[in-house]
This record gives structure tokens, C-alpha cells and sequence, in this order.
């Protein structure tokens, strides 16, 4: 007992050490601080007061300052996320879990599959606004029929959709049982009662089989291979249709062992140490992106995309080839248009009749995002043509 009670004491001093010498190593200028990646907020160096003493604000921010700033606080968090890895197979990070075969995951992707989404009691409130989306989508849509443009609805994949065989058990087992629909075919639904116009991604890498990966273990998105495959196949078939035509592009894949962003976007969130975890992923297919030019004469439309992530391919196609004569986009909450590239702090602050100037405008909605297409930008849009109309040409510039 006694010998167990000095093992004890020596593995105290011996972390007090490990502590002490990174404040030392600190002092003399040298100090370690691996890169930690994720986002998260900075605690303020706490202000010494005497309201703050007495209420207590100064110790809790003092508590919380130090945590984020002892040193080697990113090796510890590195070898401490290490081991949930490689003792337990399982992710520190609560944004992250760890399926079959190391396939990573956002949870709440694989909830909004299995049904946990949709036991609320907002499911019929939800699908009311869906449909007045829709609705607001094909006033949309009839208008800039009128004005000579088009609209298209680029459809993206869900990762849950494409890898059950690889779901972490717990999901499976804890799953609600429902019998209502998931938000994405409603919304596929309610595209063709109102007679919206849109590329299903989904059925298109169900009905045909890839050469590339399309989602990577590493990540939550499909690889760019994917995406730009699918993206010239919606492409096609809006020159079949349309007068206003893209000009064609040939895309080269060509097998890489370094991942391209976002290939491993949630590994990358574990934080792990690389060397002792990435070999489970190396035996995987990533892929990097060449893009040739099949024709340079014919007048290129001028485009506009509004969506999420999952348009990252759609956007690289559009700004590495000439298939385009001009794009703009808003991702969430980016925005680059004639103003540059920047983020806005409100949906709101997304230009409408600064973009109306575009031939194309294509909107991207990804399956786990049905329930609320767009962020509001359609709607926006709706209410600033039927307040506005669209001018059959104008000079791009901000204006609400």
C-alpha cells in the first residue's frame, strides 16, 4: 500500500514537472503549440478588479484564460484524443463519430437518416414552410423564364445515404421508429408538383457507377471528383433544354495519396497525432483535379449559385475552366460577387439585384438540408422580384 501511495506521489510530480517546465520553456522563448484545428473562441485575459473579485467574474475568467493558455495544452489535447482513438476506436469530439471500417461521421447527418429529426412535433409546421418555399422557388423560376434566364436546382448527397453498411451500432440500435417521410423526398415531392426544375445527384450516383470515390472515409462531403462529375451531367442537361449554353470541359482525375480539402475535413477535427492514425485512411482514393477546355468560340452564360458547402466542386468547376463567361456565389453566409469575396453576418446582407444580371442561377440544396433550402435566400429573392421585376440587363452592384 505504502509502495502503491509513492507511485502515486511520483506520477503527481512528475505531471507538476511536465507543467512547471512548460511555463520555463515558455519564459525563455520557446514554446511548443501544434496547430489545433476547429473553431472555437478565444477566452480574454482576464481584467483584475475589485467588483470582479468580489463577484467572482475575475476567477472564472482567469480559470478560463489559463486553460486555454498553458503551454502544451495543444500536445495534450493531440496525445489525449490519441488514445480515445487508438485504445477505444471512438472520437473525444462530440461532433465526430467513428462508424465500421473508421468511416467518420457528423452525427447529426446520420440522425436526420434514421429518422430523429422527424419525431418532433414541428414535422407538419416544417412541411408547410418547405412547400411555401417551393411555392416562393417556382414564382422564381416563371420569372426569369420571362426574362430570357434559367434556374436549375443542383441536389447533393447526404454521406448517410451512400454508407449505412458503415454506421456506428448505437445509432442503429437507439433509432426511433417513425413512419414519416425524410425531409429530402418530401422536398424531391413537392420539385415535381410545382414543376421545379433540378438535378437529382442522389439517383445519378445510384444509377451510375463511378471510377472515383464518392465520399471519403476522412469526410463528411463527396470528393471533388464526385461532385464535378455530377456538376457537368446537370450541366449537360440545362444545354439540352435552354438556349443560354455552357461551353464543354473535360475533367482529368488523377489518383493522389495526399487528400484534397475537404477530403478529410472531420478527420482533421480529432486532432489527432498524424503519423500514429492516418494510416487507417491510406489505402483510400483521393483524387486531384484537372480541367481542359474543349471550346473557347461559343458565348458562355453568365452564372449565380446559392447553396451550401456541397457546391465547393460546382465552384471550382466554374472558376478553373472557361465553361463560364462569369460566377458569383453565396455559400451560407460567403459571398463573392462584384464587391470580392467576404462574409456577411445575415442572410440578409446577400445582394439580390446586384447578381440579377446573370443568365443561370442555380441553387444547390444537400439532402440532410432540405428542411430549410436555402437559409431564406429564396424567399428574399421572391419578395425583391415581386417588388423590383428583373431588368433584362444590368450592371452588377450591390443593392437590396
Amino acid at each position: 500500500m505504502k509502495d502503491l501511495d509513492q507511485k502515486h506521489r511520483l506520477f503527481e510530480i512528475l505531471i507538476l514537472l511536465i507543467i512547471l517546465s512548460g511555463w520555463f520553456l515558455r519564459c525563455i522563448g520557446i514554446e511548443l503549440k501544434p496547430y489545433l484545428n476547429g473553431i472555437s473562441n478565444s477566452a480574454e485575459k482576464p481584467v483584475l478588479s475589485i467588483k470582479g473579485l468580489l463577484d467572482g467574474t475575475t476567477a472564472s475568467s482567469a480559470e478560463a484564460w489559463m486553460k486555454e493558455n498553458i503551454p502544451f495544452r495543444a500536445i495534450y489535447i493531440k496525445f489525449r484524443n490519441q488514445i480515445y482513438w487508438t485504445i477505444f476506436n471512438k472520437s473525444s469530439n462530440p461532433n465526430v463519430v467513428v462508424g465500421k471500417n473508421f468511416e467518420l461521421y457528423e452525427p447529426w447527418y446520420l440522425q436526420e437518416y434514421l429518422g430523429y429529426t422527424r419525431i418532433d412535433n414541428n414535422y407538419d409546421d416544417t412541411l408547410k414552410n418547405m412547400e411555401q418555399i417551393v411555392r416562393d422557388l417556382k414564382y422564381i423560376q416563371d420569372k426569369l423564364d420571362e426574362a430570357g434566364k434559367i434556374s436549375y436546382v443542383f441536389y447533393t448527397p447526404s454521406k448517410a445515404s451512400f454508407t449505412e453498411s458503415n454506421f456506428p451500432d448505437a445509432f442503429e440500435k437507439n433509432a426511433p421508429m417513425t413512419d414519416r417521410e425524410r425531409f429530402c423526398d418530401v422536398l424531391l415531392q413537392l420539385f415535381d408538383q410545382y414543376g421545379i426544375r433540378y438535378f437529382d445527384s442522389v439517383k445519378f450516383f445510384h444509377e451510375n457507377p463511378l471510377d472515383v470515390t464518392l465520399f471519403p472515409r476522412s469526410g463528411t462531403h463527396y470528393t471533388w471528383a464526385a461532385g464535378i462529375t455530377a456538376g457537368i451531367a446537370m450541366i449537360e442537361e440545362i444545354n439540352k433544354i435552354s438556349d443560354i449554353k455552357f461551353r464543354k470541359v473535360k475533367p482529368i482525375f488523377t489518383l493522389t495519396k495526399k487528400p484534397i480539402h475537404p477530403d478529410r475535413d472531420i478527420f482533421n477535427v480529432l486532432n489527432l497525432v498524424d503519423q500514429f492514425s492516418w494510416q487507417e485512411y491510406e489505402n483510400d482514393r483521393y483524387y486531384d483535379v484537372a480541367l481542359i477546355n474543349l471550346e473557347n468560340t461559343q458565348k458562355a452564360p453568365r452564372v449565380f449559385i446559392q447553396g451550401g458547402s456541397f457546391q465547393g466542386p460546382l465552384r471550382y468547376l466554374f472558376q478553373n475552366s472557361n465553361i463560364v463567361d462569369r460566377y458569383s456565389y453565396a455559400e451560407n453566409k460567403i459571398v463573392s460577387d462584384c464587391d470580392g469575396e467576404r462574409i456577411v453576418d445575415r442572410i440578409e446582407d446577400i445582394s439580390i439585384g446586384g447578381n440579377l444580371d446573370n443568365d443561370v442561377f442555380i441553387f444547390e440544396v444537400n439532402q440532410f438540408a432540405a428542411n430549410n433550402m436555402s437559409f431564406g435566400f429564396i424567399s428574399r429573392m421572391k419578395t425583391y422580384i415581386e417588388q423590383n421585376g428583373i431588368p433584362s440587363d444590368q450592371d452588377c452592384r450591390r443593392s437590396q
